[in-house]
């Protein structure tokens, strides 16, 4: 999984939603800011562009996974990373990260709000329904839970949205692409790996598919 995520985004398909990320962490992180903190962090992808635009802060990945860790602690000259469950206390002193960024990944409300200091950020970016809906149905991946937004809107409830934004662009992937895709995320797991080679030999040599992410700028409320 790790390996084909960095595959992916190593072809900077996602570019839009990580500059996206980029440019509102930087807009609104607090001065200065000295931790960002990226919840299940994977390999870092997100997390060093964001350590370019805020020259003075230190980040740190938070992640299970012994292999994305491995990479996401090589991301960046001011990264480090650290093996911890998202769902349990995080290993963090009480209001020490000015930035936290939560993308894709599960989050634990009640410690993020623990963790970021007075004026520190949230971005949180998550899937839009309509998010891959090409390959959902071919491939059996799973689809976005119509509940989710309510979910979540009752979950930040004592947060204040400062921003919120889609991100809306095409892909255009070739089948290696499209596998990798398919392999980055958990969702893999429910894939039967023969059907899901089979609709990926299907597809056309360069098959359009729609990206939306949800992006928000949340503080939390006095």
């Amino acid at each position: 999984m790790v390996a084909a995520r960095e595959a992916f985004l190593d072809g900077d398909h996602y570019r839009p939603l990580r500059s996206t990320i980029t440019a509102l962490a930087a807009e609104h992180a607090p001065r200065p800011s000295r931790l960002v903190v990226d919840l299940v962090g994977g390999t870092g992808h997100y997390l060093s562009p964001v350590l370019d635009a805020l020259p003075i802060s230190w980040g740190l990945t938070v992640d299970l996974s012994a292999a994305a860790l491995r990479r996401a602690s090589r991301t960046h000259q001011r990264a480090a990373a650290l093996a911890a469950d998202v769902w349990g206390p995080l290993p963090l002193a009480r209001r020490t990260a000015g930035v936290v960024l939560s993308v894709f990944g599960p989050r634990n409300i009640a410690e993020i709000d623990r963790i970021l200091d007075a004026d520190g950020i949230l971005v949180l970016a998550t899937a839009g329904p309509e998010h891959l809906q090409e390959l959902r149905d071919r491939l059996g991946m799973i689809g976005v839970d119509p509940r989710k937004t309510d979910r979540l809107r009752h979950a930040l409830a004592g947060f204040t949205p400062i921003v919120e934004d889609t991100v809306r662009w095409r892909l255009a992937l070739q089948h290696d692409e499209v596998r990798a895709l398919a392999a980055m995320g958990p969702g893999s797991h429910h894939l039967d790996v023969g059907q899901r080679e089979r609709a990926v030999d299907a597809l056309p040599d360069l098959t359009g598919i729609t990206a939306v992410i949800n992006v928000a700028v949340l503080r939390r409320r006095r």
